[in-house]
């Protein structure tokens, strides 16, 4: 039997499969083509997670900013800054309907006043100037002054349009020439400013709050008359130009 071992041994060798140079090749390169489509798939995969978490960490700080805004309230729960909030939440969603002005017609007296506005012209000014003023986001502060008054301050940020001085400044419009208005549109200003409104609150014939009277400041029409004083220069220029 040992002699003859080591033919038994070589047969072994002999017989044992050999890969060629070519099978390697081929196995190789299906190898590579795997991991490059597994590389590519991970990081399509990759990429989204990372846009999911970008947008979850925006979401988390507005959620926090939003949570901290309403916590810096003094007592939110009393009814005029209840009502004050609600104002707000109604009047941010670039839209004016029947919601606002039941609202609007319930929470406010029917004497009430914005500066030298009646409330049948706030509800006209405000069904046209929602499109622009109403906006999400916006809020700089709510606060309340006392018992009976608070203040509410947003920052707004208006491109003029022909469509904005149609709703907000109409006198523009119905004052200024053709060439002063298309230089002030084509000129592609954004007007940012920051409104402030004082919110005043009784009582009705039933006890319910209710607001009286509301007070805003803002320099908005300060900034269009410098707008339109600028608009009115370059036209007078054109016209001199095209007469020479």
């Amino acid at each position: 039997m040992s002699a003859h071992a080591p033919e038994t041994i070589e047969t072994i060798e002999t017989i044992e499969p050999l890969r060629t140079k070519s099978d390697s090749t081929a196995f190789e390169i299906g190898f590579v083509a795997n991991l490059n489509k597994d590389s590519n798939v991970s990081e399509n995969k990759t990429s989204f997670q990372e846009a999911v978490v970008a947008r979850t960490e925006d979401d988390v700080v507005a959620a926090k900013h939003k949570l901290s805004f309403y916590k810096s309230l003094v007592s939110p729960t009393d009814k005029p800054m209840s009502i004050t909030i609600e104002y707000k939440e109604l009047f941010s969603n670039r839209a004016f309907g029947h919601v606002q002005v039941s609202f609007l017609r319930t929470c406010f007296a029917p004497t009430f006043t914005n500066n030298t506005q009646s409330l049948d012209q706030f509800i006209a000014k405000w069904e046209k100037a929602a499109p622009f003023y109403a906006v999400p986001d916006n809020i700089l502060s709510i606060r309340p002054i006392n018992d009976h008054h608070t203040e509410l301050r947003v920052q707004l940020e208006s491109p003029i349009t022909r469509p904005l001085l149609a709703a907000i400044f109409p006198s523009v419009l119905d004052e200024e020439d053709d060439a002063t208005v298309d230089c002030l549109v084509r000129a592609h200003i954004t007007m940012h400013h920051v409104l402030t409104r004082n919110l005043f609150f009784g009582t009705d014939a039933h006890g319910e709050c209710i607001v009286t009277h509301s007070l805003v400041s803002d320099d908005r029409y300060v900034q269009m008359a410098s707008f339109v004083a600028a608009a009115r220069k370059e036209a007078d220029a054109t016209r001199c130009v095209r007469v020479v």
